[in-house]
């Protein structure tokens, strides 16, 4: 019996200290679950670079969202490494037990750095065609003799005509429109395509900040365009002391990867340019001075062989095709033949070697002359940059001279000895009323499948009955008998074809030993996924669900791609009905041809269903091709503000489906 009460005693006692202790551990936080910290709470994190989270006890690790812009290295049980992949913003929670702790990483696209620029050697100001390191130099203020340089981007038209200054540009650089250079209809003139008057061109600088002894560098969208040049040989003979031209065009840069950008950039206006008169009234010569008998100057022909043997103006305005008597064939910029095969500026010793047939020098006064004065300008440049300070722009070129009357002509090659002679008078009104062919565009660009229009003239015939039609690859175009072209399909993104169109039939000249005239354009094909191949320029250009979500609403319109139903590899919807954005406008194009995205895209834009004065979101299925040709056609019809949901719908669907609706 007492055993038993012992035993009873011990087991109470015992029970109540363990009571007892409970109800203390209970009271006490010290003794309950330990408070999960992680650190840092926050973060801000560059492309390709890390971060290290810990914790203070066991945890999970996981992306809660931002899958695309994050990714988690080295889990460890308490630590954890993030990298960041693309720009944006990303969550990372650590979860132990029923606790969890989220840490927000923002994402960050280093730019290029001034302090990273090296300076490259020094040029003279006399030289005219400067590398792409040397442009990037001179912007990061690494080139003294370029100080604070205005970077003109050249082509034709208003900033808004000009396509390809929409789609990237050189960072700072603003858009030069040639007629600025040029007399034209801006003046109330009649149109001649010389040089403007002085007063014109430095009343145009002065508005763009631009004086003597402003540095300016010009360019254009491609290493035969001479757009740029004929700029720079007018801003050189109005008194700009230091002009460099981008020696490659745009096209260098880009291949070089310096960064690039869209939006728009204007000049701050000179109080005054610097001069009262122009600079260098001797480099330009006209029509009177070299047809007069003791005329010093030897002209130089830089066109086509067919234009220089007098087959073809080269013009759809220019009525009569021919050569001035006694003109030599200097080549043609457009065909490559004054660019290296890195498309860089050739050098004074092949404009010998194109000259020497007809005996000439570099030492006679060669007077570079084309059809109205573009193309001309590159050799006077390269012999001007070479020291060089007898060469001339016969600036009225072949367009005013063949409209002059009674003036000698030679059609054919004298360094070939079938060369005949006649005068402007005697010239048929053009040879092309005589049976030739002309396309109306000389190149055209094609980012869909699907028709492509490019009008042919003819005289002397019907087309339908003479002339045949040729594709140079037919398994991306084919040509029709009546002369339709289609686009079959377009060359992988981030990639372009040309495919050549030649036209050939109608007998040309009465009398002549010419059997056919021909006429042929090339179309550029390029998915417009192309102009975004940068994948780190085109996360840039997207947003976050949190950065949209910031955004006001009554300034913002969302478009959805999608169509209805959209199913993925397994069976998952992540069409526009699995859920969508409150108020987005529906505009089912994806997945479907390049060729219907285009037509629907633009019949919603034509319907007004889009509004131009709003910031566009696009969503399509992962926020990459659907966007990438959404962004391209919306841009191209005005609107200004656009950008796309990063990660599409998927990540929508998968992190944010609460807020959306079906």
């Amino acid at each position: 019996m007492m055993n038993t009460r012992s035993g009873l005693r011990k087991f109470m006692v015992t029970a109540l200290a363990v009571l007892t202790a409970v109800a203390f551990l209970g009271m006490n936080p010290s003794y309950a679950a330990k408070k999960l910290k992680v650190s840092p709470a926050k973060k801000t994190i560059y492309v390709g670079k890390t971060v290290k989270l810990k914790a203070n006890q066991k945890v999970k690790w996981s992306v809660k969202s931002g899958k695309t812009i994050v990714k988690l290295t080295s889990k460890k049980k308490t630590t954890v490494v993030v990298k960041g992949l693309k720009k944006g913003s990303a969550s990372v929670t650590a979860k132990a037990g029923k606790q969890s702790k989220t840490v927000k990483v923002t994402v960050k696209k280093k730019t290029s750095s001034a302090s990273n620029v090296k300076a490259q050697p020094a040029e003279k100001e006399s030289k005219v065609y400067v590398s792409a390191a040397y442009v990037r130099a001179a912007i990061a203020g690494k080139q003294k003799e370029m100080k604070n340089p205005v970077v003109l981007e050249v082509g034709w038209g208003s900033e808004k005509d000009d396509a390809d200054y929409g789609k990237g540009h050189i960072p700072g650089a603003i858009h030069f429109n040639t007629d600025w250079a040029e007399n034209n209809e801006l003046d109330g003139e009649a149109q001649r395509w010389d040089i403007r008057s002085f007063d014109k061109i430095k009343a145009q600088l002065v508005k763009l900040g631009i004086t003597t002894d402003t540095p300016v560098i010009v360019y254009a969208n491609g290493a035969t365009n001479s757009g740029d040049d004929r700029v720079a040989f007018a801003l050189l003979w109005a008194g700009v002391k230091n002009v460099k031209s981008l020696d490659g065009g745009y096209g260098a840069w880009t291949k070089a990867g310096y960064p690039t950008e869209t939006k728009s950039n204007t000049g701050k206006s000179a109080t005054a340019f610097g001069r009262s008169t122009v600079a260098h009234p001797e480099w330009i010569v006209d029509t009177n001075t070299v047809t007069k008998a003791d005329s010093k100057y030897k002209l130089v022909s830089i066109r086509s062989y067919e234009e220089y043997i007098g087959q073809t103006s080269g013009y759809g305005y220019i009525s009569k095709a021919g050569e001035p008597k006694g003109a030599i064939w200097g080549h043609d910029t457009d065909d490559g033949s004054y660019t290296n095969a890195d498309g860089t500026a050739v050098g004074p010793d092949t404009i010998s070697k194109y000259i020497q047939p007809y005996g000439a020098t570099l030492d006679d006064n060669l007077a570079f002359y084309c059809g109205t004065g573009w193309r001309a300008t590159i050799p006077f440049l390269i012999m001007y940059q070479n020291g060089y300070d007898h060469m001339y722009l016969y600036d009225d070129g072949w367009f005013v001279y063949n409209q002059q009357k009674n003036l000698p002509v030679q059609l054919g090659d004298p360094a070939k000895g079938n060369v005949t002679y006649t005068t402007t008078d005697q010239l048929p009104e053009t040879y092309t009323k005589l049976g030739g062919l002309k396309y109306a565009k000389d190149s055209v660009t094609a980012t869909a499948t699907g028709k492509v229009e490019n009008e042919l003239t003819a005289t002397g015939g019907k087309l339908a009955d003479n002339v045949t039609y040729k594709s140079s690859n037919e398994d991306y175009v084919t040509v029709a008998k009546d002369g339709t072209v289609t686009v079959n399909k377009l060359p992988a993104a981030g990639s372009s074809t040309q495919v050549t169109i030649t036209a050939t039939g109608i007998p040309e000249i009465a009398g002549s030993g010419e059997k056919h005239a021909t006429a042929s354009y090339t179309i550029t094909l390029q998915d417009r996924t192309s102009a975004y191949t940068d994948s780190a320029a085109w996360s840039k250009l997207g947003i976050t669900y949190d950065e949209y979500k910031k955004l006001d609403a009554s300034k913002t319109q969302v478009l959805d791609l999608r169509q209805d139903s959209i199913k993925l590899d397994d069976g998952t919807d992540i069409g526009f009905k699995a859920g969508h954005l409150k108020d987005a406008v529906q505009v089912a194009c994806f997945p479907l041809s390049t060729v219907d995205q285009e037509n629907l895209l633009t019949t919603a834009i034509k319907d007004k269903k889009l509004d131009p004065s709003k910031k566009i979101v696009v969503i399509c299925r992962s926020g990459n091709t659907g966007a990438k040709r959404a962004m391209s056609i919306l841009k191209e019809n005005g609107f200004k503000d656009v950008t796309y949901i990063i990660g599409g719908a998927q990540d929508l669907l998968k992190n944010h489906a609460a807020d959306l609706v079906k």
